[in-house]
């Protein structure tokens, strides 16, 4: 290390060997730019959605070719650009949503940086039709580099008029045609279009009420298809199956709902002479009271989920922060370790997740341009692992409740999650009934009409449900005659003994007098049985009567 040290100080004192710093030629720092931005035709449509949404589309049309890399094509119907804004739509840092640093407080867009098409038209040829409301036609403009191109050779850069609908296409062509490394790493076409599915079915869910369709450049039909004005329950079982349907559950929380609450062993603030017995931590903000906090970000998040009725391959992960498509491998942590208690190993769920701060707090919260959602931003951070820890109350869909801290102890997932620990397949079809309906004998005994009518006065609805409409899931105990049963979402231990015992008295009751004849061969010595049953009687004996006589007489 010493003959290193002296070799790097003799390099470092030749002022020869020391480098030059350079300015990088503009057109390198915008591709590099543009690469931290648009990693792959996935990325470039998640912008490009972004931007429809924020122009007020309730129709997006995606049309990809090769997976996006030869072609690349969102349509919209949102207000469109003006001609006026055409030559420096691809400008770096050019945008419509800003314009002083205070908006930054109240902005409610997906973008504000305006650097999406910018950098889309540094890695592709880009073209845009656009037309707005007031317009008497559509304009096409072509983009390079950021650049507005003359429609021709030898034509001045300028805006063509072209026949076209309301709203704006915007096509990009040749992805990454100038980043030969990039376009190499893309080399699987199928991945790629799955991709961009992937995309717009996310957002097809979060922006439930616009129309999506996505498709392969040539196909008859489209992979992806929602209707407009669609709810997003109705959504989930179209994109998702009737399997995810039909055993979701849905949370809504806020900041206001967990405001007060506290968990855990945590130090006392400094300072802080009311905190006597409170429990406070520095590195437990979701727990610490938002008037206690330092920072006093208020959020909202809604949720949607599904119980272990179904159970995923993989976890399928819908998460959107500031209304923005991110991925989040802390968060995804967070959920899986919740449903792992309650849920069978390989089993995973379906679980869309979106989550804001109002819009006093919303820039707080950064994304990089990957998408993925920090780790260290408050609303972030403590929404979601708020959510999470209240979906393990809220699996099962008759309960929605709110609990504080990022877990639970063992009684209350015990306590909580039972109900959820058996599986049904959603695709299995219904047990027929394993007790065929007994009809009632006509009987004209006043004592057997009585305990009929017992029994149908002591009657619980409920009890009776549970019991016809359950599932046998196995033994407990047997010695203790114990065994599970399974109603809808929850378990039931039962006294299976004292239950047939039940059973039994009810169909001899209900069938009374009208039992079917059984003939024994051979047949049994009925003054033989007589003469021991009377024998075996200690009342008889009592009376003094004579045991003989009477089983002579019988």
């Amino acid at each position: 290390m010493l003959l290193v040290g002296q070799k790097s100080l003799e390099k470092s004192s030749n002022p020869e060997s020391v480098p030059t710093i350079r300015r990088l030629d503009e057109t390198l720092v915008n591709r590099i730019a543009a690469g931290e931005i648009i990693h792959r035709p996935a990325s470039a449509l998640k912008e490009l959605i972004e931007n429809a949404l924020d122009a007020g589309a309730t129709s997006i049309k995606v049309t990809a070719k090769d997976g996006g890399m030869k072609m690349l094509q969102i349509q919209d119907n949102g207000c469109g650009i003006r001609k006026s804004d055409l030559p420096i739509l691809c400008e770096r840092f050019t945008t419509s949503k800003l314009r002083e640093f205070s908006d930054l407080q109240e902005i409610a867009t997906y973008g504000f940086r305006g650097e999406a098409l910018a950098s889309i038209s540094f890695v592709s040829h880009l073209s845009v039709v656009t037309k707005t409301r007031s317009d008497a036609c559509a304009w096409r403009a072509l983009y390079e580099d950021g650049v507005l191109l003359a429609p021709k050779e030898g034509a001045a850069a300028e805006a063509v008029a072209c026949a076209g609908n309301d709203g704006t296409v915007t096509t990009a062509e040749d992805l990454f045609y100038n980043t030969p490394v990039r376009k190499a790493s893309l080399r699987n076409p199928g991945e790629e279009y799955s991709r961009i599915s992937d995309v717009v079915t996310r957002y097809a869910i979060h922006q439930a009420g616009v129309s999506f369709m996505c498709k392969k450049a040539g196909a008859t039909s489209p992979d992806v298809s929602t209707p407009l004005g669609a709810s997003r329950s109705s959504l989930i079982r179209l994109l998702f199956g009737a399997g995810v349907a039909d055993a979701l559950s849905d949370l809504e929380i806020s900041s206001s709902d967990v405001a007060e609450q506290a968990t855990g062993k945590r130090k006392r603030p400094k300072g802080d002479v009311d905190a006597v017995e409170e429990s406070w931590s520095e590195s437990d903000d979701e727990a610490v009271p938002v008037a206690k906090r330092d920072d006093k970000t208020t959020w909202k998040a809604n949720a949607v989920f599904t119980n272990t009725s179904f159970q995923g391959k993989k976890l399928a992960l819908l998460l959107f922060i500031n209304h923005r498509l991110v991925e989040s491998r802390r968060i995804q942590r967070g959920i899986e370790a919740v449903y792992s208690t309650i849920m069978p190993k390989g089993a995973h769920p379906f679980v869309y997740l979106s989550s804001s701060p109002a819009p006093a707090g919303r820039t707080t919260v950064r994304q990089t341009v990957s998408g993925d959602a920090p780790s260290d931003d408050p609303p972030t951070s403590s929404s979601t692992n708020k959510v999470a820890s209240s979906t393990k109350l809220s699996v099962k869909s008759s309960r929605n409740e709110q609990v504080s801290g990022e877990g639970l102890n063992e009684d209350e997932v015990l306590r909580d999650s039972i109900a959820n620990m058996v599986m049904n397949d959603p695709d299995q079809e219904e047990d027929a009934p394993s007790i065929a309906n007994v009809s009632e004998s006509e009987c004209f005994l006043t004592s057997v009409s009585e305990l009929r009518q017992q029994i149908q006065d002591d009657k619980h609805s409920r009890l009776t449900d549970i019991l016809h409409n359950s599932k046998f899931v196995g033994m407990v105990d047997f010695a203790c005659t114990r065994s599970l049963l399974q109603h809808e979402l929850k378990l039931y231990l039962v006294n299976h003994s004292a239950v047939a015992e039940e059973l039994f008295y009810q169909l001899g009751l209900r069938q009374f007098g009208n039992f079917s004849l059984l003939k024994l061969s051979p047949p049994p010595p009925l003054h033989e049985l007589v003469h021991l049953a009377v024998e075996d009687d200690t009342d008889i004996h009592k009376a003094g009567l004579d045991p003989k006589k009477i089983g002579d007489a019988s």
